[in-house]
Order: structure tokens, then C-alpha cells, then sequence
């Protein structure tokens, strides 16, 4: 169901859109926490979004994977039962490398350069790529976060 107007939902609290949506795509950082702390309110939001049969979809722009994205929400209080899915978009790059492009635009046991932050793998973790250190070296460069100055 629509309830759209030109200015916007007819209700703009959570309560009066959750009467006429079924699915929430939700972004997490800014959204539901500032990195640190989750905003007030927020967690018990997503849990009666849940209580009322709503489907729930967290998304980051994270470079990680989603399970270390989900880790850091619990440790924020943020528990699998909050949220029917979270999707980063290192998950989707992750998927999108193993189902569609290496075996055919990138070549198996290509050699990577992987920037990331935290020392995360996950974006090369069970992939058919050979990691680098060496620019000169990679015939494949994912950049999946930045390394701070």
C-alpha cells in the first residue's frame, strides 16, 4: 500500500508508517547509532517493528562483510533478533566476485591487493584470489575500507 503525498508519507513517525509498510530497508550508522552508542530509542524500535510482523532490512556501506557488521551491532545491543537481514556492501561485493566474475572476467588465483581497515579479510576470505602486497603485483585491486592516516 502507497500513502504517499507530494510532501511525503501521510505520517512521518515510525508508528504511522509501520501501519502501511510490510518491509523496512533501514540504514544502520546515523540511523540507528552514531558508531559508538545507539540512539535513543532505536533498538526497541527495530524490536516492535518485529513484534508487529515487519520485515526488516539493515544496510551499511560498510567495505566488511556482514557478519563483522553484525558483530559490532551486537556489541552496540543491536541483536539478530531485531532485523530479518543485514547487508553490507562488502557483502555484495563478496558475492558479486564469487558468483559472477572470477572463472570469468577475473582470472582464478588472480593476484589481489586488498585495503581494508582493521586488518579485515573478509572480503578475500573463500574467494579463488591470491593476496598481494604489491600494487605492481595485483591484477585485481579491492579497496574494501580506508586504513585512517
Amino acid at each position: 500500500m502507497n500513502s504517499h503525498t507530494q510532501s511525503g508519507p501521510a505520517s512521518a513517525t515510525l508508528a504511522g508508517l509501520a501501519a502501511h509498510y510490510d518491509v523496512f530497508f533501514i540504514d544502520q550508522y546515523g540511523v540507528l547509532h552514531d558508531g559508538i552508542t545507539p540512539y535513543p530509542g532505536a533498538i526497541d524500535a527495530l524490536k516492535a517493528l518485529r513484534a508487529a510482523g515487519k520485515r526488516i532490512v539493515l544496510l551499511s556501506n560498510s567495505g566488511k562483510r556482514s557478519a563483522p557488521n553484525q558483530e559490532r551491532l551486537a556489541g552496540l545491543g543491536f541483536g539478530p533478533e531485531g532485523y530479518d537481514v543485514f547487508l553490507s556492501s562488502g557483502e555484495v561485493a563478496w558475492t558479486l566476485l564469487a558468483d559472477t566474475m572470477i572463472g570469468k572476467t577475473i582470472q582464478p588465483g588472480a593476484r589481489c591487493l586488498l585495503l581494508s581497515r582493521d586488518r579485515d579479510r573478509s572480503a578475500v576470505l573463500g574467494l579463488d584470489l591470491v593476496e598481494t602486497q604489491s600494487g605492481d603485483e595485483a591484477q585485481v585491486i579491492l579497496i574494501a575500507g580506508s586504513r585512517g592516516g
